[in-house]
């Protein structure tokens, strides 16, 4: 399936990313969660 380009602004997964980010406590996981996608393959997911 073909999702659109904003599809996590959509659903709030951006808002999801922030908050995390805020958490961080280093540059480095700042910079994991910035890289983080949603995932829609199950088996990316059920690794």
């Amino acid at each position: 399936m073909t999702y659109p380009q904003n599809f996590e602004e959509k659903i709030g997964f951006d808002k999801i990313r922030g908050l995390i980010c805020d958490r961080c406590l280093s540059t480095l996981g700042s910079e994991r969660v910035a890289g983080m996608q949603f995932q829609t393959s199950f088996d990316t997911i059920d690794r």
